[in-house]
């Protein structure tokens, strides 16, 4: 999980690889949390689909907005007005 500063500078990637001493690991990019008006949102990362959440507009729904291969950088840096505040990455398991 990574705290970001408000900045256009910023860039989102849908993978990171870490390396800790001789250990690689990937973690995949699973949420993006918003803020702007006193008001939290979030996106939710589920294989290729990008869900959206706000509790007061959606309730417990979450509103499927597409494929993230088709989002570009700045369309996952603000969302419905808001800025990108924290992104989640889960590390990728391999079964």
């Amino acid at each position: 999980m990574f705290a970001i500063s408000v900045s256009k500078n910023i860039i989102i990637n849908k993978q990171i690889n870490l390396q800790v001493m001789d250990i690689s690991a990937i973690y995949i990019l699973k949420g993006i949390v918003y803020y702007g008006d006193e008001h939290f949102t979030a996106r939710i990362f589920i294989n290729n689909d990008v869900w959206f959440h706000d509790g007061i507009t959606t309730s417990q729904k979450c509103i499927k907005e597409g494929n993230i291969n088709y989002f570009t950088n700045d369309d996952l840096l603000q969302c419905q007005g808001k800025i990108a505040v924290l992104i989640v990455f889960a590390h990728e398991t391999h079964n």
